[in-house]
């Protein structure tokens, strides 16, 4: 019995080391190519970091620029983005109805803008101290953008395909089709690079994880 209870534990053992073997990311070598993983992580950081600030300045110049046009001007850009036509005018009410929800959709993004800026700048200090806590917000984050892009890329495989068809029923047309490609290249390219960068940082992360594992493992035995 106590034989067949040992077999039954390391047999439960190793499908647990198995089970946590597959759900495991492919760790990477070299960023690149040619470059260290930290260094790979440390570049996207940066990248991500500039890319957050030229978003914060690109929106407050915006806000600041719209902030100032009178109310008129203001009417007069919501009828031409709405595509009113010219005999439903917008009253009063309705222009500062909508400039409030154009306000409060400016400071959801905002806020998501100063997120996004905050893990960004955490993931250029966990990368330089080693700290890998720093890092997991950042790939929560970009895990979640993969897997958004993932499903716009299949969502839109399937819209480009009853598209195709259609177009090739009534009659190609040159450049809807090539538009249509582009869409797609780039769904597909963006994926890519994001999938890639997330595999950077969490190699790096968990290469962080086992040094401090093993520095513990080390302390405890001294």
């Amino acid at each position: 019995n106590r034989v067949s209870k040992s077999r039954n534990f390391d047999k439960g053992m190793v499908m647990e080391q198995l089970l946590k073997y597959k759900m495991r990311f492919p760790m990477l070598n070299k960023f690149l190519g040619c470059m260290t993983i930290q260094t790979g992580a440390a570049i996207i950081g940066w990248l991500c970091l500039i890319n957050s600030v030229f978003v914060l300045f690109s929106l407050t110049a915006y806000a600041a620029e719209f902030s100032q046009i009178s109310e008129a001007q203001q009417a007069s850009m919501i009828e031409r983005l709405g595509n009113y036509p010219e005999s439903e005018k917008l009253d009063k009410e309705d222009i500062k109805t909508v400039i409030h929800y154009v306000q409060i959709v400016f400071w959801f993004f905002f806020a998501i803008g100063i997120c996004k800026f905050l893990i960004d700048m955490f993931l250029v200090i966990g990368v330089h101290r080693k700290n890998h806590y720093l890092m997991f917000p950042w790939l929560i984050l970009q895990g979640v953008g993969c897997i958004l892009l993932f499903a716009a890329l299949i969502l839109w495989s399937v819209l480009i395909f009853m598209f195709l068809v259609q177009l090739f029923s009534d009659g190609a047309d040159g450049h809807q089709f090539f538009r249509a490609i582009a869409i797609t290249l780039g769904l597909v390219i963006n994926s890519a690079l994001a999938s890639y960068c997330f595999l950077v940082v969490h190699t790096c992360y968990r290469s962080f994880k086992n040094q401090l594992k093993e520095s513990a493992m080390v302390y405890v035995k001294m």
